[in-house]
């Protein structure tokens, strides 16, 4: 009988990976083009952040800790916890942070101080698939999708309920400080060596937090009221509900029916797989109205600024139809196909029409004709293979499902840089990464 062999295994080797940190992943890997993407970006706006100084310790450079957040968005990991633990465990974190191991609040930090340098990051990554020919501006469809904001329903207060909140939390102040004037201990015993005797007790703390952030908040929600409707005695709805972590998140119907805090993302996105091409995403906004009707003008001015000219064709759920929005995009010559209500599987199946038109049709009545036509459903069906699978592949395959960030501007900056890596994948899977001169910073 033989023996059978095995290849030496033994966790006491010196050296586990080779010296050439270029070979520690397989080529072609996602890991390297990220690292020589983020090489080929104009970093300026990241590095002026940082003083002239030659007093403590220097920083990381921006150009690693950018690659870090590149790749752990791309790869859905976006947690500046989880970040950090990658750097530990994972080799191509390993890689991108060339042997430094930043901690999770300076990953957090970083991040937050440079919130508007990434969110033009998106520009930048979109001038590259131009640069790559993956940008083709025929046809654009602009959806919304609505992701979860980092808000608890639990920590929410409605308008009519926060007088009742107020006295309930004066109330337990009130007996806090009835308890311990009560007892009869000495003020080392009571307040500490090490403390003035002047702070508030911890189980005090809390509430009197909460009494003004609740005051913040009613007063926020008052003066959004009286610039919404123009009147200064304006008194806002008791149902007026805000929540205390996120003021700017709203409640939304989510995809799965429930209702959450939550943000509005757009994005327009151009190619149409069916023809062999890339589905880039030209223009993003976020804003926290569950209505998208109100965005189609902007998106369109976002992707005509992005891309120094405006689409041919446009493509939109009926979300977006409106006879301002209509009208907007015949102003601009582009030819919209905009469903007035929502498209049945039937209703798209249906011949084509025939005969004269109405002298008296509405528009309406010539949308939904124009969309039974061979050529309207041709284009409108390129909206399932556009808009759709740019947010499946966010949030099933990248698994990014909520935002980290909270405000509006901060969320709206995440939002930018979700897009971005979106595209940078699409860069990678699809094009080369073109030398545009910007060199390495």
């Amino acid at each position: 009988m033989f023996s059978k062999k095995f290849r030496n295994h033994s966790t006491d080797q010196l050296l586990l990976l080779p010296p050439d940190v270029r070979e520690w992943l397989p080529k072609n890997h996602l890991a390297y083009f990220v690292s020589d993407l983020v090489d080929n970006l104009d970093l300026s706006e990241f590095i002026k952040a940082y003083k002239n100084t030659a007093e403590g310790k220097p920083p990381f450079h921006p150009a690693m800790m950018l690659k870090i957040l590149v790749y752990g968005y791309s790869t859905g990991i976006c947690s500046s916890r989880q970040l950090m633990r990658k750097i530990d465990e994972d080799i191509a974190f390993k890689f991108l942070a060339a042997g430094d191991r930043p901690d999770f609040r300076t990953i957090a930090l970083f991040r937050k101080k440079h919130l508007s340098a990434l969110r033009k990051l998106f520009l930048q990554v979109l001038k590259l698939a131009k640069e790559a020919g993956l940008v083709k501006i025929g046809v654009i469809a602009i959806d919304g999708t609505k992701m979860k904001a980092n808000a608890s329903r639990h920590k929410a207060l409605s308008y009519g309920r926060m007088d009742e909140v107020e006295s309930r939390l004066k109330r337990r102040i009130d007996d806090i400080l009835k308890e311990a004037g009560d007892i009869d201990i000495s003020e080392d015993e009571l307040y500490g060596e090490d403390k003035r005797g002047d702070e508030l007790p911890e189980e005090l703390a809390d509430p009197v937090k909460r009494i003004k952030k609740i005051r913040e908040l009613k007063k926020k929600i008052e003066e959004e009221e009286k610039a919404k409707t123009n009147n200064t005695g304006a008194t806002p709805k008791d149902k007026e509900q805000r929540s205390l972590t996120d003021y700017d998140a709203r409640i939304m119907k989510m995809p799965n029916k429930s209702f959450d805090y939550a943000y509005n993302g757009q994005a327009a996105v151009c190619g149409d797989p069916r023809k062999g091409e890339v589905q880039i995403i030209v223009a993003t906004k976020l804003t926290n109205r569950p209505c998208d009707v109100t965005e189609l003008e902007d998106m369109l001015r976002i992707a005509e600024e992005n891309l120094g000219e405006h689409p041919k064709k446009l493509v939109a759920d009926a979300g977006y139809y409106s006879k301002d929005n209509l009208k907007y995009c015949q102003n601009r010559k582009i030819d919209a196909y905009i469903p007035p209500n929502r498209q049945k599987h039937t209703e798209l199946g249906e011949p084509s029409p025939k005969g004269r038109i109405p002298a008296h049709a509405t528009q309406a009545f010539l949308m939904r004709r124009k969309l039974k036509t061979k050529k309207g459903k041709e284009i409108y069906g390129a909206r399932k293979v556009m808009n759709e699978p740019v947010f499946g592949q966010q949030k099933q395959a990248r698994g990014i499902r909520q935002f980290l960030l909270r405000g509006l501007n901060n969320v709206a900056a995440e939002w930018d840089f979700i897009c971005a890596t979106g595209n940078i994948l699409k860069l990678f899977r699809y094009g080369n990464l073109p030398q545009i001169g910007w060199g390495k910073s």
